[in-house]
């Protein structure tokens, strides 16, 4: 009997491929997102500093003009941390979509694993029965 060849094995190959670059996009994804998280977490360090900084110069006394910049940057970091906040929702959209895409084609690698081995032991059933048949052959040819 010739060995066994799953007839769906290119295509498996292929998903398996596609599994393995959507799974490296994703990673990809997650990193970048971690990044984001990073620079807000920045900015969020930057804004808390600034608005002590106010305070500070608040109790102390300082002069308007001071005051006005300390205020204004704390805007424009207040601004930024929005904006990188919004970075962030875009990401975590894309994520999903690309965890759904991921489950998708792992879903269609297992259906092509699941026949394959189904197909493996049918081969290996009619396998069983030829040797199975040449062996009571050979017996009763001896006999």
């Amino acid at each position: 009997m010739k060995k066994f060849k799953f007839t769906l094995q290119s295509v498996l190959s292929l998903k398996e491929n596609m599994e393995e670059n959507e799974k490296m996009l994703l990673y990809s994804m997650k990193i970048k997102l971690n990044a984001l998280y990073d620079e807000l977490e920045a900015l969020d360090n930057i804004y808390i500093r600034y608005v002590n900084e106010r305070k500070q110069s608040s109790v102390q006394g300082t002069t308007i003009a001071r005051l006005k910049e300390i205020v204004q940057y704390i805007g424009d970091i207040d601004r930024q941390k929005v904006a990188k906040q919004s970075e962030i929702d875009k990401k975590n959209i894309e994520i999903d979509k690309q965890t759904e895409v991921l489950k998708q084609v792992s879903i269609e690698v297992k259906t092509l694993e699941k026949l394959k081995e189904k197909q493996l032991i049918i081969y290996k059933e009619k396998e069983n029965k030829e040797t199975q048949l040449l062996i009571e052959d050979f017996i009763a040819g001896r006999a």
